[in-house]
């Protein structure tokens, strides 16, 4: 190594000079993809941009993996479930899926990434839009329609009251 930072590497035939400020290291621009779905922890039919549950469906487990051959061994997964994780979360080597237990109702947002051990995260994510559906009896159209229920028949047992004490007077 000299100085500057420079390598030498001598051969038979030649010295090669290699400055690491100036070299070029592959970029890996694999995308990950979702190899598999289970709901409930049973097989689910795949979909890639949207996955839409009922309000039982509360369990998710994701497979994923990156189509790339040359490094299969090397590469690392990270994930993260918008609206529900805080930070990205990476499992251990080899740990190719995510599972997420009695998630709460609402809309969510997976992004998958991967990266070669040690080296920048790809620049392609995979992304898939997750919704559970909220329950009819959990919503605010429902709480509403339940308050003005409540509200009417109020009313009519205070009409009721009312119009038989105004009878009862009348006699």
């Amino acid at each position: 190594k000299s100085p500057g930072g420079v390598f030498h590497f001598a051969n038979a035939n030649a010295v090669v000079r290699v400055d690491p400020e100036k070299a070029v290291w592959p970029v890996f621009d694999a995308k990950p993809v979702i190899t598999g779905l289970k709901v409930n922890y049973a097989e689910h039919q795949q979909s890639d941009s949207l996955l839409l549950l009922q309000p039982q469906e509360r369990n998710l487990t994701v497979s994923f993996s990156a189509v790339n051959y040359r490094y299969q061994e090397k590469i690392q997964y990270s994930y993260k479930l918008e609206g529900y994780d805080a930070d990205w979360v990476e499992p251990p080597a080899g740990m190719r899926f995510a599972t997420y237990t009695n998630l709460p109702y609402g809309d969510y947002k997976l992004k998958i990434r991967c990266r070669i051990t040690g080296g920048n995260w790809s620049p392609n994510e995979h992304t898939m839009l997750v919704r559970i559906i909220t329950p009819f009896w959990k919503t605010t159209g429902f709480f509403i329609a339940m308050v003005f229920v409540a509200l009417v028949a109020v009313a009519f047992v205070v009409w009721t009251i009312t119009s038989y004490r105004h009878r009862k007077r009348l006699r």
